[in-house]
């Protein structure tokens, strides 16, 4: 095979691979609910629980018919200093991402990672 042949190759599948990332970049917020524009929700508040890393992490959000409004979470069961100092910067993540596609709180990952569980159970209820 040619250098030319080789290249022309090689770009192709680098253009077909950046397709198909910017792809699913689109969906990333919505892998379980639809895109935003398509969001249906019952407006009222809707509580989700999820087992953190010492206790249970609750989400409570309100949304209206497309969007979430508001977040709480409860972490004060959570490691002192650490899980229970991140409900403020989570509520923060989720209400911007409107999804559980956050970055979570680095040295915290079980209770972030209880935090989307409990957002999912209550945008579940939420959902019309």
């Amino acid at each position: 095979m040619s250098r030319e042949a080789v290249s022309t190759t090689t770009l192709i599948k680098g253009l077909a691979a950046c397709a198909v990332v910017a792809a699913s970049l689109g969906t990333l917020c919505f892998t379980e609910y639809p895109r935003k524009e398509a969001l249906a929700f019952t407006p009222g508040s809707y509580t989700g629980s999820a087992q953190g890393m010492e206790s249970e992490v609750t989400v409570t959000i309100t949304v209206d018919e497309a969007a979430i409004t508001e977040v709480s979470l409860d972490v004060s069961g959570e490691t002192q200093g650490l899980g229970a100092a991140t409900g403020d910067e989570l509520a923060a993540q989720i209400l911007a991402a409107q999804c559980d596609q956050i970055d979570g709180v680095a040295g915290c990952t079980v209770t972030s990672d209880a935090a989307k569980a409990a957002l999912n159970a209550a945008l579940e209820e939420a959902a019309m």
